[in-house]
């Protein structure tokens, strides 16, 4: 800890302490959010992922704002690299469009950076990643402007030396974060050893670095580059360990703009050329970073020469910290990492989270489905997954088989159970598509009420077939799959609290719903209970506007050689359509027309728009209100609570009575939503 304080802490001037909180007032319990426990560096390497597949024919990520060219082209070339060119954009002075020069290696430099840009989004000292499209074998994104550089023709620009005077703490702490954003994210700028001309300032005044740095081997999205790569990926870093007798056996790094350094230290860290120590080479990491910091001329040292300091006791601290920082032995200069609000404490600032929340939502949910349908074409598997290998789980019996899926028990282990295709399936191609969909639809609902935790899973490449590992959600709410009789756990919670059980079954159908599923293989063994909470136990169909269908075509395009270039779509139901009559209109399955005889007496036939409905020259559409209909009308929902409910107050029996008949209409637009269901049972 006493390090973590060394380099930015010493810049505080007087006394370190630990901030006052804010309490805040107590919010009412709420269900967890989607993602539940996925954190933001796990969400990020997440939408990283998603990029990888973009780039290997996936759809755009949804919080890109430009995927297609309009309005982006026409510019005039601002400046051009032996990588990399970047154009003006036309009418936007705030951003840039960017792209390869035409040679190979080009092509790599330019997707790495796309991925960096979006792995690192939201951190200090990094340029916003707007989206990007891809024509001709090249990338073409979108980046934050900054056209003010810290260097200019070998000397520090005056904006930046302007910056250095008026606020050396500020600057200070500004250009560290900025380093600090890609360090702690595994990235090194190996290439440049922090070339002043590779940073700018932004209109604030903070420091960017405008061009990406390497990811290096311990960088949590180093295995996403090299799959969507192709494992092609140069590493310049120079990083492996290797045994060694002399310095000369330890790889070194090409140093770019030498005469940059200050006196004394005209060379970069000792590390970086190769440094034989007690038989093995030193590794190269962030710290070598410490150092340039420390000796770049246009850094620190221009910062101590020309700021103007709010007392002599700052400037000294600063001069004393530079001094650390110029160590020979990486192991004694103060680390970048671990960064405290006590650094900040003096400058009245607040401390940004190492890896902020900038896309939640239906954006970050698609990001980890794509990310696990990325894995299931070969990409490494999620960060945040808790399993993904077969080691550990023995299989046992088969618990459960249907038509295209199977579940397995796993000895030893009552709490989850092991999915995955049948295997004498006639149709292997649509039922190994149906068990990777599952995956996607676990991954995009994780955290929601009624879905059953994913916990990862493994990959068979022989057979291509996919295995994952979910929570066994206890036991089905009816005694068997054609059965209208309830078991007696869900009719003892629903006799014991209706409403209760009513909030369970309603907030179960709105988590699969409002993610764009519909349950067309409707009966009452879908369903199981544990605790208090009721499960969706397989997957429902992926309706066509639903956020991750273009996902699942990519999925199904992807197999084309193997599967047959399968069009993955589920349902088509919402789509508009002319109609004549109802027999123009396409209907649900039978089981969601209540084959199973499931359905209280009277309202036997399912939701109307279900059965196919043409009103006024349109087909009705089917929705989330066709499952207000059927909770309404199934004999082990809603009317069981009604029938078998203990109710506190007949005012209460009454309240549920009205909301059921609501929920009958014949026209959709009657019938209330699931959310406005869940506040009438509130």
């Amino acid at each position: 800890m006493r390090t973590v304080l060394l380099l930015l802490g010493a810049l505080a001037e007087g006394r370190t302490w630990l901030s006052q909180t804010k309490q805040k007032p107590k919010q009412a319990r709420r269900a967890p959010p989607p993602g539940a426990g996925v954190s933001p560096l796990d969400d990020a390497v997440a939408r990283t992922t998603s990029v990888a597949a973009w780039f290997r024919g996936g759809p755009p990520p949804r919080h890109w704002v430009a995927t297609l060219p309009n309005n982006y082209r026409g510019g005039a070339l601002l400046g051009q690299g032996t990588v990399k060119k970047a154009f003006a954009v036309p009418n936007r002075t705030d951003v840039v469009l960017k792209t390869r020069v035409m040679h190979g290696g080009a092509r790599q430099q330019t997707w790495a950076e796309v991925l960096y840009l979006e792995f690192l989004r939201g951190k200090a000292g990094v340029p916003k990643l707007h989206g990007a499209w891809q024509e001709k074998r090249s990338v073409y994104y979108v980046v934050q402007r900054l056209s003010v550089p810290l260097v200019e023709n070998s000397e520090p620009s005056a904006a930046w030396l302007k910056t250095c005077r008026a606020r050396p703490l500020e600057t200070a702490v500004s250009l560290i974060e900025g380093v600090r954003s890609f360090a702690d994210a595994g990235f090194f700028d190996a290439e440049h050893s922090l070339d002043g001309r590779k940073f700018a300032l932004s209109k604030d005044g903070a420091v960017y670095l405008v061009d990406a740095p390497a990811p290096l081997a311990t960088s949590p999205v180093r295995n996403v580059v090299d799959w969507v790569l192709r494992g092609t990926w140069k590493d310049r870093n120079a990083t492996k360990d290797r045994t060694c007798l002399a310095d000369k056996d330890c790889p070194r790094l090409r140093e770019q703009g030498r005469g940059e350094r200050v006196p004394g230290h005209k060379r970069a860290a000792r590390e970086t050329g190769g440094w034989c120590r007690n038989g093995r080479c030193a590794g190269i990491d962030a710290r070598a970073h410490v150092y340039d910091l420390a000796t770049r001329a246009w850094a620190l040292p221009l910062i101590l020469a020309e700021g103007r300091f709010s007392s002599q006791k700052a400037k000294q601290r600063l001069e004393q910290l530079i001094k650390r920082m110029r160590s020979e032995a990486p192991e004694d200069r103060p680390s970048l990492f671990f960064f405290r609000l006590e650094a900040l404490s003096t400058l009245d600032a607040e401390l940004a989270p190492a890896w902020p929340t900038v896309v939640t939502g239906d954006a970050a949910a698609v990001a980890r489905a794509a990310a696990a349908a990325a894995w299931s074409q070969g990409a490494p598997p999620p960060r945040h997954w808790t399993t993904s290998s077969s080691t550990g789980y023995d299989l046992g019996p088969v618990l459960g088989e249907g038509a295209r899926k199977k579940a397995l028990t796993v000895v030893g282990r009552p709490d989850v159970l092991v999915k995955t295709r049948v295997r004498t399936s006639a149709h292997k191609v649509r039922s190994e598509l149906a068990a990777r969909a599952e995956v996607m639809y676990l991954e995009l609902n994780r955290g929601r009420r009624g879905v059953p935790r994913l916990y990862g899973g493994w990959r068979d490449a022989r057979e291509d077939r996919v295995y994952y590992v979910v929570q066994r959600a206890g036991s089905p709410i009816v005694v068997d799959e054609v059965s209208t009789v309830p078991s007696a756990a869900w009719l003892a919670f629903c006799r014991a609290d209706p409403v209760g059980a009513a909030t369970a079954l309603v907030e179960c159908f709105r988590s699969f719903t409002s993610s764009g599923y519909f349950m067309e293989d409707l009966h009452g063994a879908q369903f199981t209970l544990a605790g208090n909470d009721i499960y969706a136990i397989d997957a429902p169909e992926t309706l066509p506007n639903a956020p991750v269908a273009a996902v699942l075509d990519w999925t199904a395009r992807k197999g084309g050689t193997s599967w047959g270039g399968l069009k993955y779509v589920e349902m088509r139901l919402s789509v508009h359509q002319n109609c004549t009559v109802d027999g123009d209109c396409p209907a649900t399955s039978d089981i969601e027309l209540c084959a199973f005889r499931d359905c209280v007496p009277g309202w036997d036939q399912g939701a109307r728009e279900a059965r196919g409905w043409c009103r006024k020259g349109w087909c009705a559409l089917v929705d989330a209100r066709a499952h207000t209909y059927d909770l309404a009308t199934r004999a082990w929902a809603l009317p069981l609570m009604l029938k078998e409910g203990r109710f506190p107050s007949l005012h209460q029996k009454r309240r549920l009575e009205e909301l059921i008949k609501r929920m009958r209409s014949e026209a959709p637009e009657d019938r209330p939503s699931l959310s406005d269901v869940l506040a009438a049972l509130g």
